[in-house]
C-alpha cells in the first residue's frame, strides 16, 4: 500500500501543464510521503517543484488523496501511519487532511496559522486514513470516505479546523469536540474513493456521490442534502468484485478501477484488476440492472451483524488484522503468544481492555459493537491459546 498514492491536475491544466502527485520515498530504513509538482512537456515530467514533505509514512494508513477544491487551494488526505495518536497531534501532519497553495505556501485562511503549536498546513484532524475526497457542486462541501478499524467505515463532511476523533472515537461513537461521521458503515464495507456525479450522461446520477467500494464489491449511490444523507443505492454488486476508484471523463462516462489483490482475501480471476469504462446503454442494448433502497436501516447499523459468533472467528475478524493469526504476530507486531503482557493478568482485565480498547496504541474500544457474551467468549479464546493459560 505505498508508491504512487495521488495524483491531480491543476484547474488551469489546459494552459499549465501542471500535474500533482504524491507519493512515497525511503531515508535509510525510514518511509516518508511527499506531495509534488511537475510540468507535463510532451511525454515528460520536468520541473520538480515539492510541496510537502517528510510525513510520516508505512505499510499501512499512508494516505493519499489530492484534490483541488473550488477554492484553487489543493487538499492532501494523509493516514496516521498506523501510529493512531498523530491523529490528534498537531505538531504532526500524519492523519490529517492539508490544505495548501498550488505552490505549496500556506493560505492565509488556513484554520491554524496563527497556531505556534501546530502545523498550518492543517484543514481538519483525527483520521485515520481517507481514501476518498470531493467537493459537492452546488454547495462547496468537501467530503472524504474512510476506513474503520473493523466496521465503522466513514463518510465525512469535512468542516476548517474540525477534529473527527480517531483513535478517540469511532464508529457513531461521540465526544464534545469531536464529529461523529455523516454516515457509518458497520459490517465493513471498505470505502475508498468518491467523486460527485455532475455530468448529464447519466441523467439519474446527477449530483450524485458515487463511493467505490473494496470490501463490499459495489458502488455505492448517495444522495446527499445541506444536512444528511437522504437516499442510498447499489450499483454492481458483486459484478466486478474490489472497486478501488471510480471517476468521471469529459465526456460524462464512469471510469473505474478493480483491486482483487490487495488485500489477501482478494480473489483474482481471469479478469482481475481492471480499468472499464461505464456508458449509458444505446438503443437495444441491455442495461446494467440497479438494486435500490432507501433510508435502510443499515445505512446506520452499528450492530454485530456479520460479526460471527465463534471465538476463533471473532478473533479473526476484530484482532488478527494487528495480531497476526492466532496472536502469532505479523511483519510489524511481535507475536503475544507467551503471555507476558503489559495490560492483561486475568480475564477481567481482558475483558476491560477488549471493551475499552488502548486508544494510544490505537486498539479499538468493541464495548457496544459486539455484544458481552462475544467479549467473553473472546477473552478465552485468547487465554486458550497462549502460554498464559498454563501459568
Amino acid at each position: 500500500k505505498m508508491g504512487l498514492l495521488g495524483m491531480a491536475v491543476h484547474p488551469n491544466f489546459s494552459t499549465n501543464q501542471q500535474i500533482y502527485l504524491a507519493h512515497n520515498y525511503r531515508i535509510g530504513d525510514n518511509s516518508f510521503l511527499k506531495v509534488v509538482r511537475y510540468q507535463l512537456e510532451r511525454d515528460t515530467l520536468i520541473q520538480q517543484l515539492i510541496l510537502v514533505s517528510d510525513i510520516k509514512a508505512n505499510q499501512n494508513h499512508t494516505g493519499c488523496r489530492l484534490k483541488f477544491g473550488p477554492d484553487g487551494k489543493l487538499y492532501i488526505t494523509t493516514g496516521d501511519a498506523d501510529q493512531p495518536m498523530l491523529a490528534q497531534d498537531l505538531k504532526s501532519l500524519n492523519g490529517k487532511i492539508l490544505r495548501v497553495n498550488d505552490d505549496g505556501s500556506i493560505p492565509i485562511d488556513n484554520p491554524f496559522v496563527e497556531n505556534d503549536t501546530a502545523r498550518k498546513e492543517i484543514w481538519s484532524y483525527g483520521h485515520r486514513n481517507p481514501q476518498g475526497l470531493d467537493f459537492q457542486a452546488g454547495t462547496d462541501f468537501l467530503y472524504s470516505s474512510e476506513h474503520g478499524p473493523t466496521g465503522g467505515d466513514e463518510i465525512n463532511r469535512i468542516y476548517k479546523g474540525a477534529n473527527y476523533g480517531w483513535p478517540i472515537i469511532h464508529h457513531s461513537d461521540t465526544q464534545e469536540g469531536m464529529l461523529a461521521p455523516l454516515l457509518e458503515y458497520t459490517p465493513s464495507i471498505g470505502p475508498s474513493k468518491l467523486v460527485f456525479y455532475n455530468a448529464d450522461a447519466f441523467s439519474s446520477l446527477k449530483g450524485k456521490m458515487l463511493l467505490a467500494c473494496l470490501r463490499g464489491e459495489k458502488i455505492i449511490e448517495l444522495a446527499v442534502n445541506d444536512k444528511n444523507v437522504t437516499e442510498e443505492k447499489v450499483l454492481l454488486p458483486k459484478v466486478y468484485g474490489r472497486i478501488r476508484a471510480i471517476t468521471v471523463g469529459p465526456e460524462g462516462y464512469l471510469y473505474i478501477s478493480t483491486s482483487q489483490y490487495d488485500p489477501p482475501e482478494g480473489t483474482p480471476g481471469p479478469k482481475s484488476d481492471l480499468l472499464l469504462r461505464m456508458r449509458p446503454a444505446a438503443k437495444g442494448e441491455s442495461g446494467i440492472a440497479l438494486n435500490s433502497f432507501v433510508n435502510e436501516s443499515s445505512m446506520t447499523d452499528t450492530s454485530t451483524e456479520g460479526i460471527s459468533n465463534t471465538p476463533k472467528k471473532i478473533y479473526g475478524q476484530l484482532c488478527a488484522s494487528c495480531h497476526g493469526i492466532d496472536l502469532k504476530g505479523t511483519k510489524t507486531a511481535q507475536s503475544m503468544r507467551d503471555g507476558k503482557w503489559k495490560y492483561v493478568s486475568d480475564k477481567a482485565s481482558m475483558v476491560k481492555i477488549i471493551n475499552g480498547g488502548i486508544i494510544k496504541k490505537g486498539m479499538p474500544a468493541w464495548e457496544g459493537v459486539i455484544d458481552q457474551d462475544r467479549v467473553d467468549a473472546l477473552a478465552d479464546y485468547i487465554f486458550e491459546i497462549t502460554d498464559k493459560n498454563n501459568n
